[in-house]
């Protein structure tokens, strides 16, 4: 209460001008003190129309204090030198990556990795400073994933007096939590910055306590923090220009990142593309980019394929973001050098494909002529049916290997998870304004249409529920391949903070019929073909109002689709419960699910991501089975090749193939004794009387 007055003062530099010499201040009296709640800013150089006078030239400012009654000091809210720290663990691999902010010359470029085993402080390992993307990542074998091991991360700055001092960030390395019946996954994806600084979503997250979230891209767009980007220059100026952004996502999230795992994947706008299609790695030049294609003109942005960015730009990217994850399945570099990360993390008794479905993708100007206005969208549906063409890429030939063999892989784990930054369909029929109709967009996981098949082929064989981003509509889908429901499900999560909107519209438009009925009778749902012509079953889609009359930026994101995603994997169910979470809901009542988007929460079987209209073998049924670990059921085709292969969650399992004309040979093994085979059932068909009985007893 009472009154308080300001006093500001300035002095110039020895060096200034002479007409700044006389610099002196002003005061300001009689200020209600309840008006004086908040932070205090410099700020130098703004423009003449927000300063309202004409620019002088550049001013900066050095030795400045500030004091006074009014005035509290808080050092555990400084953000940095240790900006934020990144960590995952998997197969008692422990890797971190801690974020510096740029450093001098002359700084120290070490940084020190301490944990506490009970006896004090220990330095465990040390990393040296990225000098580019100003990182250090420390990876640890052997880790100790049965208990909680408190860390921080240690870095001394160095003054030019002779005088040093040693900067700490202190975190948690959860204890693997494969023993928990239940794994708690948060997805996030798509930050403009008018929610900075994401406190609702922070908070939220903070009540739900995810065991491990993903961030599968777009973690800034290009006119994030209120300026632009450089394309050409000093290559440190332009990596600095994007930690810039990026420091608006790390802030708002790192007091959830330094205690649970957490994984970054870059999307497009992250290596300052509005779409990407990586085509392994190739090289944009500036002329290409800014060059005029033949659809009215309009400029190729990529379209080729490729990145525009310098090569070293974004692996410096990929380093901030992607360093701490597990090893890459195949490091090799594609095109230029950039390195890729597609990996599998086991965590928690789920194991995660983390997919680039960008790097390796083809560009869509291999799509015969069309009459739209830019190469990318397809207007016209009779076109998008026929762009499959043939050589075009998606995942790519590794990632579509890697998947083979992690499908294979069921060591330790109970169920599966794919995430990629999109889903693999075209789930969008209007796009930036609810009038404009696109029938398909290439930037979609939907095309290539072959690429997306051989994806989610493989994906169906695991039993893997999928995961992305990228659309800014939050949906709930079934596939199909062949027919509808003979492939997997997917979760598009709720963009952060939606810019660019899209919506899901088929019944708005003529030529998109609907099969069957609605799911619960809400709008859109139900079964179609996306405009590429891939079957999909819409069960759940959240599509922004087409007006909105926001009160505030909370009820913009509402009014926008923004929010996240969770889901809830219940290994000894064998379920996963996906939920999509409005900006806009009181982390008070997380508890209140119908608050949920329309048709969330949800519940997914894991045989159900085999695909529900497939046809099933007979049932392998367990007799006497003591172990607490139930084991995989492994169906193969004449030829010996997988078909599928999924972990029991119960004593009886239907097995799901995709030829009801098939032989099959059922095979059902323990992974954690090297795929011991316990039975093994030749010549099984579909329609075939009887079941498959596994007599064995396991102590």
């Amino acid at each position: 209460s009472g009154k308080c007055r300001i006093d500001l003062s300035a002095k110039a530099a020895l060096d200034a001008p002479k007409e700044f010499l006389g610099l002196g201040g002003l005061s300001l009296a009689g200020i209600p003190a309840e008006n004086l709640v908040g932070n205090v800013a410099l700020v130098n150089n703004f423009r003449p129309q927000v300063a309202g006078t004409e620019s002088r030239g550049l001013f900066a400012f050095a030795d400045w204090t500030i004091s006074g009654p009014k005035v509290v000091a808080s050092p555990d809210q400084a953000f940095g030198p240790i900006l934020w720290t990144l960590y995952t663990l998997s197969d008692r691999v422990m890797k971190l990556t801690a974020q510096m902010p740029p450093i001098g010359d002359e700084d120290s470029k070490e940084v020190r990795l301490q944990i506490d085993r009970g006896a004090g402080w220990e330095t465990i390992s040390t990393a040296e400073i990225d000098p580019l993307a100003c990182t250090a990542t420390f990876s640890v074998a052997d880790w100790d994933d049965s208990r909680e091991t408190p860390y921080r991360v240690c870095w001394t700055q160095a003054y030019r007096d002779g005088v040093s001092r040693e900067h700490t960030y202190d975190g948690t390395i959860r204890k693997d939590p494969k023993d928990k019946s239940e794994l708690v996954v948060a997805g996030y994806c798509c930050f403009t910055d008018f929610l900075f600084p994401n406190a609702n979503v922070v908070e939220q997250t903070r009540r739900i306590d995810p065991d491990v979230m993903f961030f599968m891209g777009d973690q800034i767009y290009e006119n994030v923090g209120g300026f632009g980007i450089l394309r050409e220059g000093d290559l440190k100026r332009m990596t600095v220009n994007y930690l810039r952004k990026l420091a608006l996502l790390g802030w708002s999230f790192r007091e959830l990142s330094k205690d649970r795992p957490t994984v970054w994947m870059p999307d497009d706008h992250d290596v300052y593309q509005g779409n990407l299609w990586g085509a392994g790695g190739r090289k944009i030049t500036r002329d290409e980019w800014y060059g005029r294609t033949e659809y009215h003109g309009f400029p190729c942005l990529g379209a080729k394929g490729g990145y525009v960015q310098p090569a070293e730009f974004v692996k410096a990217v990929e380093r901030t973001q992607t360093a701490h994850l597990p090893d890459p399945y195949d490091p090799t570099p594609v095109d230029q050098g950039i390195g890729v990360y597609y990996t599998g993390m086991k965590y928690g008794g789920v194991s995660f494909a983390i997919i680039e479905d960008r790097k390796f993708k083809s560009g869509p100007l291999a799509i015969p002529r069309h009459e739209s206005p830019r190469p990318d969208w397809l207007t016209d549906r009779t076109a998008a049916l026929a762009a499959d063409v043939p050589g075009a890429e998606l995942l790519g030939e590794r990632q579509l290997r890697f998947l083979r063999d992690w499908i294979a892989d069921w060591r330790g784990v109970t169920a599966k998870m794919a995430v990629s930054q999109t889903i693999f369909c075209n789930a969008a029929t209007h796009h930036g304004r609810p009038t404009d109709f696109l029938a398909a967009d290439t930037d979609s996981n939907g095309w290539p249409q072959s690429g997306r098949n051989a994806a989610l082929d493989l994906l169906r064989r695991g039993g893997v529920f999928m995961l992305g981003g990228d659309q800014h509509l939050p949906t709930l889908i079934r596939h199909g391949i062949g027919r509808h429901h003979d492939a997997g499900v997917s979760f598009c999560v709720p963009a952060g903070a939606v810019g660019y909107q899209r919506w899901w519209r088929p019944e708005d438009v003529a030529d998109m019929p609907r099969e069957g009925d609605r799911h619960g009778d809400r709008p859109n749902t139900g079964k179609y073909r996306d405009g590429f012509g891939n079957r999909i079953d819409v069960l759940a889609v959240a599509n922004p109002p087409l007006t909105r009359s926001p009160r505030n930026r909370i009820e913009m994101g509402r009014q926008k689709s923004s929010g996240f995603g969770v889901v809830r994997v219940d290994k000894a169910r064998g379920t996963f419960t996906v939920e999509a979470w409005p900006v806009d809901v009181p982390p008070t009542r997380l508890e209140e699910a119908e608050l949920q988007y329309p048709g969330w929460p949800a519940a997914i079987r894991i045989e159900q991501c085999v695909g529900i209209d497939n046809p099933t073998v007979p049932t392998v049924e367990l007799r006497n089975w003591n172990n607490r670990l139930l084991p995989v059921v492994r169906v193969l085709d004449a030829a010996g090749q997988i078909v599928t292969m999924i972990r029991m969650t119960g004593e009886r399992m239907a097995p799901r193939v995709f030829d009801r004309d098939g032989d099959y040979t059922v095979e059902v093994v323990a992974p954690e004794e090297e795929n011991r085979l316990l039975a093994r059932f030749e010549n099984v068909r579909v329609g075939q009387a009887g079941m498959l009985v596994v007599g064995l007893g396991m102590e």
